[in-house]
């Protein structure tokens, strides 16, 4: 913190650069510190890029600041999600109440969607499952190759009755 209020001194100091230029730019780092002032909460975990950034986007078209932390190590090496936690979602903490409920009313809307066929239960997540040995497969491949492992099959879990079903 205190090195950037130095830098904004030191810009300030420079004479020969346009009073404009160094006008846009006490407005950046002003900016910048205001931004490194706030609080953050972490409201989601993911381990793949493309569901936080499907968050990201229903969170951004309700004007709820949000920004992702870890995304460019899960998504470079995706075997360091569980070393660093997955992608976290992270919002302000005064926003953070509200970004819940939008995330608690889409899992719900999702869920109604995809009742289970069997029992007709709305506890039901989608989720890899250790059941198809392409799943163990590819595991296997990524850790022997230690490169990326090829995407393992999701399917739908009722939690009610523990059937697994794939809707088509």
């Amino acid at each position: 913190m205190k090195s950037v209020k130095r830098l904004l001194t030191q810009i300030s100091d420079i004479s020969f650069k346009p009073l404009r230029m160094q006008m846009e730019i006490k407005i950046i780092l002003s900016n910048l510190v205001n931004f490194m002032k706030m609080k953050f909460k972490q409201i989601a975990s993911f381990d793949n890029y493309i569901d936080a950034h499907i968050l990201l986007g229903l969170l951004e078209s309700e004007n709820i600041v949000v920004w992702l932390q870890d995304e460019n190590i899960v998504t470079i090496n995706p075997m360091l999600s569980n070393a660093v936690g997955g992608i976290k979602v992270m919002v302000y903490e005064s926003q953070a109440a509200r970004a819940e409920q939008i995330i608690k009313t889409q899992k719900e809307k999702i869920q109604t969607e995809h009742a289970c066929p069997y029992c007709h239960s709305y506890n039901v997540q989608y989720v890899s499952t250790p059941k198809k040995p392409g799943n163990w497969l590819s595991f296997i491949w990524g850790v022997l190759t230690a490169t990326y492992a090829p995407p393992v099959e999701k399917v739908w879990h009722c939690f009610d009755c523990g059937k697994e079903y794939e809707v088509v």
